[in-house]
């Protein structure tokens, strides 16, 4: 093992093995690789272990999202980001409602009846109204179905959020490293890309869907 806190250490993990089985050296070349003995054919295989600084940057931008959407990090189950648009008004000014009503919407029509929401009577009553704009939400709605049922629906609309926005941050880092070489300038600029006025506005004043 080569990992960071031994004499022969890696930045992350890493190792080595020695054989004189063919077979084995093969076997391993493949698992190290995804399953891939060369480029472009591939069979069973994985390498999806985070090491510790791809867990770090990850937890940070985790952290970036809960302090940056806060109080939802402390009443997950209530709250969602949210900046009120017309001072006065109780909460539901504001796109953020819609789309937590939305994601209820597929989850109810797709269990309901088997069908995408693309017109619904539940507005407008009792003429209803075309819901085209159903496809830009459906990709999230359709991811999170599973935990709607587990966690309830503001707790999934709140995981949604938060996670685009540190998936987003993480990304972007693993971008910004590649073309920089830099593990600290990848992490700056991850951090300008997901937590941007413009993803930060959506997230909590407009249109979350985009985020995803």
């Amino acid at each position: 093992s080569f990992i960071i806190q031994k004499n022969l250490g890696t930045f992350g993990d890493g190792g080595a093995l020695l054989t004189n089985d063919a077979g084995s050296d093969a076997r391993v070349r493949k698992l190290r690789n995804h399953g891939s003995a060369k480029r472009n054919v591939h069979s069973f295989g994985f390498n999806s272990r985070l090491d510790d600084l791809h867990a770090g940057v990850l937890s940070g931008y985790a952290v970036l999202a809960l302090v940056l959407t806060y109080p939802v990090a402390r009443h997950p189950l209530s709250t969602i980001p949210i900046h009120h648009q017309i001072p006065g008004w109780a909460p539901g000014d504001g796109d953020p409602w819609q789309s937590l009503w939305a994601f209820w919407l597929v989850q109810h029509s797709l269990l309901s009846t088997g069908r995408l929401p693309f017109f619904t009577d539940l507005i407008f009553h009792p003429l209803g109204a075309d819901l085209w704009y159903v496809l830009v939400i459906l990709p999230p709605a359709l991811v999170a179905l599973p935990l709607l049922g587990l966690v309830g629906l503001v707790a999934t609309y709140n995981i949604m959020i938060l996670g685009s926005l540190a998936l987003a941050g993480y990304g972007a880092f693993l971008l910004a490293r590649r073309v920089s070489g830099s593990a600290l300038a990848g992490f700056l600029g991850g951090a300008v890309f997901a937590f941007s006025p413009y993803h930060l506005a959506k997230a909590d004043a407009d249109y979350p869907p985009v985020l995803f």
